[in-house]
């Protein structure tokens, strides 16, 4: 009898486990760890309701639908603590990007960009940008129209079939002015070089580092004349 009441308790646990694990201690939010800190992924059948919600570096980041964008030990061990939900790539502490499969998330919206985050056309492709190459990136919003800078002026140029009227050129102090329509001023890299980074529309001048102004008619502001501006003084 002394051995039926240990088995008896023992059993009990077994059966009661699954509603534990799934329920009360875990919660719905809490991913499944290891002891050792690593992740064991999420089980479309345990946790497909998972809410949006702040994610640290032991934690997979999830999607509001309840997806799970695991995360690789080795690519992002150090994932920084944030809410992510479908708009949003998982981002390392680095700045490296874990990107989105196009499968998972083609749709991912027009976003504000910074030194973590790749520029995101209003399609939702990906203009990538290599760690190596353009990783202090600027904070700017991009679309088909806006090339993705780099901040030392190298061009992440867009594709020739999205944007072949982009120059493959560096742009910074280079770049061509922007209508708030998105069509591009072109600058003449022999005539304009020091042209300052700005968007301008059919009101502002397009202006040089030394402050002179190379004007230009509302009319004719698309195709705007090859010209020093010391040419219209």
């Amino acid at each position: 009898m002394k051995y039926y009441l240990p088995l008896a308790v023992l059993l009990s646990a077994v059966l009661a486990a699954p509603i534990i694990t799934q329920g009360n201690f875990l919660g719905e939010a809490a991913p499944v760890m290891s002891e050792k800190g690593e992740i064991v992924p999420f089980d479309s059948e345990i946790a497909p309701e998972l809410s949006d919600r702040d994610v640290d570096d032991e934690q997979p980041a999830m999607s509001k639908g309840g997806e799970v964008i695991p995360f690789d030990a080795k690519i992002a061990p150090e994932i920084s603590r944030r809410d992510v939900d479908d708009e949003q790539p998982a981002m390392s502490k680095g700045g490296e990007v874990i990107p989105f499969d196009s499968k998972i998330a083609p749709e991912i919206s027009r976003r504000d960009v910074d030194d973590e985050q790749p520029a995101m056309s209003k399609g939702g492709e990906v203009i990538p940008f290599d760690a190596k190459i353009a990783p202090e990136i600027s904070r700017r919003e991009v679309d088909d129209e806006q090339p993705a800078m780099s901040k030392g002026g190298e061009v992440i140029p867009f594709d020739s079939k999205i944007a072949p009227e982009i120059s493959r050129r560096e742009v910074d102090d280079e770049q061509p002015a922007m209508s708030k329509g998105g069509e591009v001023i072109p600058f003449d890299s022999k005539i304009a070089p020091e042209i300052s980074r700005r968007e301008v529309d059919d009101e502002q001048p397009a202006m040089s580092k030394g402050g002179e102004v190379i004007p230009f008619d509302s009319k004719i502001a698309p195709e705007i004349s090859r010209r020093d501006a010391e040419e219209e003084e």
